[in-house]
């Protein structure tokens, strides 16, 4: 689907296409329906500046993945042979982009990942034509690994939602990362994925867990980690024996939605023994103005969501966006040099000799990331 952008500069320009892959359904956090508008946003603003890209101006061709590799993949080739795409915006999923990423580094087309990926992309021979801005999701382990050393906890246990609830855990690079970090550094006692919505398997699965381990990272999505939490307190887990890590990839506003309600005193006992590690959410009013402008966009053509607030507009969208401007970065040095803008290689050499570029969100290039601790002992 190509999403046809209604700016213009008032005259005659070249259109160049850009590939956005990203699944349509609504439960994964980096759903279309979550953030799409702002590629949309990130592309006008470019079209709308001819100090940007000159007589060129971009349009955005969309494929809807589900989180599937081979889709992706098939996608992708539809995307350079159909359509001539320059570069590629995801694929959001880890073993997509794992698939697809290889042939973006045969072919030479830059492909700009907007969402957290597996060790797998790391390796820069490999993988030689993805950028990545977002922090890799090492880091967040690496946290982890720092604050149980700090501690001297050297027994731990992990514990998540099941498969088939959990649309993150069917591209489960977080829980895969920090298991190999523990594997590496401690002793891991015990690993559980199970459907927390069987309540005799939730009693159980803790019930269990509570005999390996008294330091247990919690890996899943929202819904299945209050039910974790809640179980754990419900069998007085949270009296000072035991320690829970909450990983997310975000720091995500629920639990503090929860904690701030204060309309149950088991949710607040929940989290009295529990660590929450994330990379720090962001701050300030234009951060809030870009998530109210993506949320009302995507109400628009071609989305149409049913997002009911700006708190369910995805994080990513920052990321989403700068991408955008980064990639616009580079094809305009190729542009003022008279190159080719399709020569992918010339503009990835653009890319990766750039220092720190701040648009919308925070760090570029994998700059230095801001990771937070919150503890409710």
């Amino acid at each position: 689907m190509i999403i046809h952008n209604s700016s213009s500069n008032g005259s005659p320009n070249h259109k160049l296409l850009i590939g956005f892959q990203a699944p349509w359904n609504v439960s994964f956090p980096f759903s279309a329906q979550r953030l799409g508008s702002a590629i949309q946003i990130a592309v006008e603003k470019v079209n709308k500046n001819r100090s940007f890209l000159g007589n060129y101006s971009l349009d955005i061709v969309y494929k809807d993945t589900n989180c599937n590799p081979k889709v992706s993949l098939g996608g992708f080739i539809q995307q350079v042979l159909r359509e001539n795409v320059t570069a590629l915006f995801g694929p959001a999923c880890p073993e997509e982009a794992e698939v697809t990423g290889l042939i973006a580094s045969a072919w030479n087309i830059p492909m700009i990942g907007f969402v957290g990926q597996s060790s797998k992309l790391e390796d820069s021979e490999m993988y030689d034509s993805y950028i990545k801005i977002m922090p890799p999701l090492k880091w967040s382990s690496e946290v982890l690994v720092k604050t149980l050393e700090f501690f001297g906890w050297r027994h731990v246990a992990m514990i998540g939602g099941g498969l088939n609830t959990n649309t993150w855990e069917k591209v489960d690079a977080l829980w895969k990362t920090v298991e190999n970090h523990l594997r590496t550094n401690f002793k891991l006692t015990t690993e559980l994925n199970f459907d927390t919505s069987n309540p005799d398997l939730l009693y159980q699965n803790i019930k269990h867990i509570s005999t390996v381990a008294r330091v247990i990272v919690v890996i899943t999505n929202r819904e299945d980690s209050m039910a974790l939490l809640l179980e754990a307190e419900r069998q007085g887990l949270m009296n000072g024996d035991y320690v829970f890590f909450l990983m997310q990839q975000f720091e995500d506003n629920w639990w503090k939605s929860a904690l701030n309600s204060r309309l149950s005193q088991d949710v607040t006992r929940a989290f009295e023994m529990t660590f929450v590690i994330g990379q720090k959410s962001y701050e300030g009013h234009e951060y809030y103005d870009f998530f109210k402008q993506v949320f009302q966009r995507l109400k628009g053509h071609p989305f149409w969501s049913n997002l009911t607030s700006e708190s369910e507009v995805s994080p990513y969208s920052v990321y989403l966006h700068d991408a955008v401007l980064l990639y616009v970065m580079g094809l305009k040095e190729i542009l003022k040099e008279g190159k080719d803008p399709h020569d992918g290689r010339q503009v990835l050499e653009k890319l990766k000799t750039r220092e720190k570029i701040r648009f919308q969100g925070k760090y570029k290039l994998c700059s230095q990331s801001q990771y937070f601790i919150a503890l409710f002992f």
